[in-house]
């Protein structure tokens, strides 16, 4: 079958991957900010009390916990390839699944954010590849998507690292068709 872009000499797609981190900076400043704030109200009990406060350990170990994938960065928050779309936290939506995608803008008073809505064809949930779905504790940590009742998912391009005309070209490129919306 010809394709447009094996005759422009573009590599064809099941040999690209676009992946995106979450931006650190907010999350740190967060967590740096709750930790020295529950550090110092723990050592003025300790030294008021003589006893060992358990709610500032229980919420700087809580706060960690769920920022974790932010501070890491191990992971790509967003990862665009052959096989789908795939989101840290919720899994890998395969293509075929997708039956198109919009990007929004929400301003609200000093907050904008960019956000990408995708529909699916049957509910997401039954289309996510089984072997990626998060288990266990994964769904307390923070993550950029969410389901949206049965057939869509929210994506917030905000906090990530890539400018969000670049993951606008990337999932044209693999949904091989143009996204609604456009970019700021």
């Amino acid at each position: 079958m010809w394709n447009p872009r094996m005759a422009a000499g573009e590599p064809p797609v099941g040999h690209r991957v676009f992946a995106s981190r979450l931006k650190p900076d907010h999350a740190r400043r967060f967590v740096i900010f709750g930790c020295v704030l529950f550090s110092a109200i723990g050592v003025s009990s300790f030294a008021a009390t003589g006893m060992v406060p358990i709610m500032p350990v229980v919420f700087i170990a809580g706060t960690l916990f769920h920022f974790w994938p932010a501070l890491n960065g191990a992971k790509p928050a967003l990862q665009l390839d052959s096989t789908g779309i795939t989101i840290d936290g919720l899994g890998t939506l395969v293509w075929e699944a997708v039956s198109g995608a919009r990007i929004r803008h929400i301003s609200r008073g000093p907050v904008k954010a960019q956000l990408l809505e995708i529909d699916t064809v049957l509910p997401a949930v039954s289309m996510m590849a089984e072997a990626s779905r998060p288990t266990g504790l994964r769904r307390f940590q923070t993550r950029i998507g969410r389901l949206i009742g049965q057939r869509q998912l929210l994506v917030d391009l905000t906090h990530l690292e890539d400018p969000s005309k670049d993951i606008l070209k990337a999932l044209e490129y693999f949904l091989q068709r143009r996204v609604r919306g456009t970019v700021a």
